[in-house]
């Protein structure tokens, strides 16, 4: 499970494959998430063991209060048809990334 759309990154390469790092809080008392992605070059470097993400921690997702009442409160996992990992990938494509200008640049990612 990755998505996939490709970045003109500043140093000119292209990478064009997202994949779940990891989440770094998930608090409940607090209704925040914290997810992080890495960018990988392709699929194939990504599925190459011991690869390095060509941007790691490319994209941060915050969810809180109202986006983590519908996204990851007990709830909304309990009503999604898949894991928290699919769940965060589907959040991605709709919800604003860090470092994006409140945009959700993944929202035309494809689900690989």
């Amino acid at each position: 499970m990755a998505l996939q759309k490709t970045f003109l990154l500043p140093d000119g390469h292209s990478s064009n494959y997202i994949r779940f790092n990891r989440v770094a809080v998930m608090d409940r008392t607090q209704r925040v998430a914290v997810i992080w992605f890495d960018l990988f070059k392709d699929a194939a470097t990504a599925a190459t063991l011991g690869a390095k993400p060509h941007v790691a921690d490319a994209f941060r997702l915050v969810a809180a209060d109202a986006a983590y009442d519908a996204w990851f409160s007990n709830a909304a996992l309990a009503a999604a048809t898949h894991d928290i990992v699919a769940q965060a990938y589907a959040a991605a494509k709709v919800l604003p990334l860090d470092w994006w200008n409140g945009h959700a640049p993944l929202a035309d990612a494809v689900d690989v």
